[in-house]
């Protein structure tokens, strides 16, 4: 195994460093590419570290970044050696290695049908296949790597760490709209202002299970508040939705027991009656707020902005519904292309959308089938860390986009299923809590006296 001590290592923080470097011009940004070769020598745990900065550096905002598609075949060239070497190299090891065998046994039910149909009925089967092979060797990199570190753990304290540096740059670049690329929306440091609510709402969710920022509840909670307030600046619903959504999960299955978790509620839900009936122009602003977040300056439909990808999803389905009309390819019946591009455009939008168009009610099967064995191996306690990596989906699809932030998705979904040591622990908590509760009971029933803690005279 990797040695490490801490979160970052030298070897990290040079990277790092390199990283925003990078930024800089054209050649900084091959040189950082040729030194992410470094990580090949470090092993899975190294590749995984190299296809992070590898995934990030793809994502940066063209105004603060020279963008990396001036080496596009660099960048796939580097996340399929990344990819090869874990799988070739990484042998697994104790009660993962079943788990892990199913999981890719589900996604090998999944990909080879998909791509076996969409070298039959796809408009552009080639770039098809090499789509739904990448896809699937990179998921396979991913989940083999982190399941083979000691520590799956560790992933989601890397990822949170890494990406709060990112984050905390992109607050200090919210007054000035020369980094606002795609329209008037805020972006960040990341090239459009989708992917920053979906990392967002993957960045929460990692954070909210991550052991590092556990003990640090304080800063916790402000980097929460600051990344919201972030994604709603970007006007992602997705991002935002996702985010509130994971918060809850997070809250409902944590060790509270049920009474407290049921009067939070009933109060949550008393503060906001009595802020509608006893402040009903601040009420008003509020609504008016919501509702131009939500519908997005269209009052006729929250899927007006969507309803090309929906009929585009829709007639690819309708066309071929037991195999779909091509993975992540656009579909023009009647026109068939073998030449490989990078350069096909595909906007699923949405995760549901884009497995039954793309590969029909056979592929709805193996991907159900994926999700279940993952949920299988990960149990339900840490939950929410799938459920954002899987509702940042809904609204923009990258689950199938290794070449956008799809390894990030990876990562989450991998920790999930293989981090035995943070399930143990969320597993223990409400013992723990419990066994505390009962400690302070009875020393109050034994001094009868009133208790601090409020459970009264004894």
């Amino acid at each position: 195994m990797w040695k490490r001590c801490g979160v970052f290592d030298r070897t990290d923080l040079l990277f790092l460093f390199l990283f925003f470097i990078s930024w800089s011009g054209r050649w900084t940004l091959l040189i950082f590419y040729v030194c992410l070769l470094v990580f090949l020598a470090k092993g899975a745990e190294g590749c995984i570290k190299g296809l992070l900065f590898l995934t990030a550096r793809g994502l940066m905002n063209p105004a603060a970044a020279v963008p990396a598609g001036r080496f596009e075949l660099l960048k796939w060239l580097l996340l399929l050696l990344f990819s090869f070497r874990i799988l070739l190299f990484t042998k697994v090891k104790g009660k993962a290695r079943a788990g892990l065998r199913r999981i890719l046994g589900a996604l090998m039910a999944f990909s080879i049908p998909a791509a076996g149909f969409s070298l039959l009925v796809s408009s552009y089967p080639i770039v098809a296949v090499f789509k739904a092979a990448v896809f699937s060797i990179t998921m396979s990199a991913v989940f083999t790597g982190v399941s083979h570190t000691e520590e799956p753990g560790y992933w989601l304290d890397y990822f949170s760490c890494f990406y709060s540096v990112l984050f905390a740059v992109s607050v200090i670049l919210i007054p000035f709209d020369r980094f606002r690329t795609v329209n008037n929306d805020f972006q960040g440091v990341f090239n459009h202002v989708n992917v920053l609510g979906g990392i967002s709402a993957l960045y929460v969710s990692g954070m909210l299970y991550s052991r590092y920022f556990s003990g640090r509840i304080f800063l916790r909670n402000l980097l929460v508040f600051a990344v919201v307030l972030m994604a709603f600046l970007s006007r992602s619903r997705s991002g935002v939705f996702t985010i509130l959504g994971v918060l809850g999960l997070r809250y409902l299955m944590s060790s509270r027991p049920a009474r407290v978790k049921l009067f939070v509620c009933l109060c949550c839900m008393t503060l906001v009656l009595a802020f509608r009936l006893l402040m009903p122009e601040s009420w008003a602003l509020f609504s008016d707020t919501a509702d131009a977040f939500i519908y997005k300056g269209n009052d006729s439909s929250i899927w007006a902005h969507r309803l090309s990808q929906i009929r585009s999803a829709g007639y690819k389905f309708a066309s071929n519904p037991w195999t779909g009309s091509g993975f992540m390819v656009p579909y023009d019946p009647g026109y068939r292309s073998f030449r490989f591009t990078f350069s096909l455009v595909v906007e699923p939008g949405n995760l549901i959308w884009a497995v039954l168009g793309d590969t029909g009610l056979s592929g709805a099967a193996g991907f159900l089938l994926l999700l279940f064995q993952m949920i299988r191996a990960g149990g339900r306690r840490n939950l929410g860390l799938a459920a954002g990596a899987v509702l940042v989906n809904m609204g923009e699809m990258v689950f199938f986009s290794p070449n956008n932030y799809g390894v990030l998705i990876y990562l989450l979904l991998a920790v999930y299923a293989f981090d035995r040591k943070g399930q143990e622990e969320t597993a223990d908590e409400t013992e723990l809590y419990r066994s505390g509760m009962e400690r302070r009971a009875l020393s109050c029933a034994m001094c009868g006296k009133h208790c601090p803690a409020g459970h009264g005279r004894l």
